[in-house]
């Protein structure tokens, strides 16, 4: 993850349900703090779906974690992609 102040690593662990329609994201940082972002595809009829995505509110600084969302954005568009695959096929 990098911020204005460097970059730190981080160990980012999905936590995938397809059955479900969750994925999960558990981002554990080096001095132990654990935070988290959900995403939910919940059927909303014939052939929709209703897709959500909740990133709770850092513990840490909001300077601090600069750059975080583009990350995670980019993570949550390749589990999108899998999970569209996934619910396709079904």
């Amino acid at each position: 993850m990098r911020t204005p102040r460097g970059e730190v690593e981080i160990e980012l662990i999905v936590h995938a349900s397809p059955a479900q329609g969750t994925v999960d994201w558990e981002m554990r940082f080096p001095d132990g703090t654990v935070e988290w972002a959900y995403s939910r595809l919940v059927s909303a009829g014939r052939e929709r779906s209703i897709f959500s995505f909740v990133l709770l509110a850092p513990a840490a600084l909001l300077e601090n974690l600069e750059g975080m969302l583009e990350a995670q954005a980019a993570i949550l568009t390749e589990e999108l992609r899998r999970l569209k695959r996934l619910v396709e096929d079904v």
